[in-house]
């Protein structure tokens, strides 16, 4: 699981020194176009169009572009779905047919951009949190510093 986690990193463009963003633009740019009456893709909603890249399925909506791949092989079962834009992805493994890897897919996706705002909102409040934490946590080592007869010259202001 954690070598799939690796991977999809790799395919959303944040292993630069592994797949060139370049490389990625030629593996997902659609070549050929593709039936959109596909009974699997009638569970996601809004979709408006379909094609085929290298070994993908590039499924247009509204505002957003999701990359898919999926498998089937003596009862094993694999589906991963990307946006690249979102930086989000999602890879759902089963031993087994059934509802569950049918609908996990669309259901995660449709679930996120429902509630993209949201969870945009409460990113960015993190990373806002989590930067001002650095930041009071230099200052306070550099005032300690100083007390103990450190260097005294380093700037104290926030950088975040």
């Amino acid at each position: 699981i954690s070598d799939m986690a690796q991977w999809l990193k790799a395919m959303m463009g944040s292993r630069q020194d592994f797949v060139s963003e370049r490389t990625l633009d030629k593996i997902f740019t659609p070549v050929v176009k593709a039936k959109t009456k596909n009974r699997y893709f009638r569970k996601w909603f809004g979709r408006s169009d379909s094609h085929y890249a290298l070994g993908w399925r590039v499924l247009n909506f509204k505002n957003d572009t999701l990359l898919y791949h999926g498998g089937y092989v003596r009862g094993y079962r694999s589906e991963v779905a990307i946006d690249r834009r979102s930086k989000i992805a999602i890879c759902v493994l089963s031993n087994g047919p059934g509802r569950l890897v049918d609908n996990s897919v669309p259901i995660f996706f449709n679930l996120f951009y429902n509630q993209r705002d949201s969870i945009l909102y409460w990113q960015n409040k993190q990373q806002y949190h989590r930067c001002n934490r650095s930041c009071h946590d230099r200052v306070e080592f550099r005032s300690r510093n100083r007390q103990a007869g450190g260097r005294t010259g380093e700037s104290t202001t926030n950088k975040c």
